[in-house]
């Protein structure tokens, strides 16, 4: 608990696995005498604080929660993510969480990956972007892909460079980019080390690097503008919505 970090201690010598054994069950009942899966304590359906900490009471990690609803789990989705949701028909004591596969629009994206994601699980255009990724990865639509890995070996972001035409082949001069890319939210310098890196392969590719993007999206525009880009120029579409 958050006003006693120490109110339940674990025995010494205690262990959880890894892979599908990377989780343990313990029941917040009050009941000692239930075995070593019982902690001393039990749970506010109201809402509360629970932390886990070390012997030393120092932090490891916290989880605070509101109402709860009777015959619903809550979680993290991913697992050890920041991302707290439902689980009405998916509860998984002691298993890695999931949500059943419901894909309401239709993308190939389960509702429930979206929704922990910052997804629209009502969007249809999700897909669009999956299928560019797996055209990305097939060489279909992309020459090469650089990644950008974390120290602890997170991924952190993407980059797909592709050889345009027919301008390379009109200009004389290999023309690589307009592939898909993106970087997590909270690693915003990948992206501009995935483009320098693609432009140092374009130029070693005896060619020039092009990045594309739209001419309201300031946050890349500026990034574009930090690894030393210039405007070449602006493309215009016109668009029919039908119904």
């Amino acid at each position: 608990m958050v006003s006693d970090p120490l109110k339940h201690v674990l025995p010494p010598l205690s262990f959880v696995g890894n892979a599908a054994h990377a989780f343990q069950k313990f029941e917040a009942d009050g009941s000692l005498d239930s075995g070593a899966d019982h902690v001393s304590f039990k749970l506010s359906a109201s809402g509360e604080s629970l932390v886990l900490s070390t012997a030393n009471g120092v932090l490891i990690d916290g989880i605070s929660f509101g109402p709860q609803m009777t015959g619903i789990s809550q979680g993290r989705l991913p697992d050890g993510g920041r991302t707290v949701v439902a689980f009405s028909l998916s509860a998984s004591p002691g298993s890695s969480n999931y949500l059943p596969f419901v894909d309401n629009d239709g993308d190939g994206l389960a509702d429930g990956w979206e929704t922990a994601n910052g997804l629209d699980p009502n969007d249809r255009a999700d897909a669009f972007y999956v299928e560019w990724a797996r055209q990305c990865l097939s060489g279909a639509m992309a020459d090469m892909i650089f990644v950008s890995t974390g120290a602890d070996g997170r991924l952190l972001g993407y980059l797909a460079f592709r050889r345009r035409e027919p301008v390379s082949t009109t200009g004389g001069v290999p023309v690589f980019g307009g592939g898909l890319g993106a970087c997590r939210p909270d690693a915003p310098g990948a992206y501009a080390g995935l483009i320098r890196a693609g432009t140092v392969w374009a130029h070693d590719h005896d060619g020039v690097a092009e990045c594309q993007t739209q001419n309201y999206n300031f946050p890349v525009i500026r990034v574009y503008e930090a690894v030393g880009a210039h405007y070449v120029r602006a493309e215009y579409t016109l668009h029919r919505w039908l119904s």
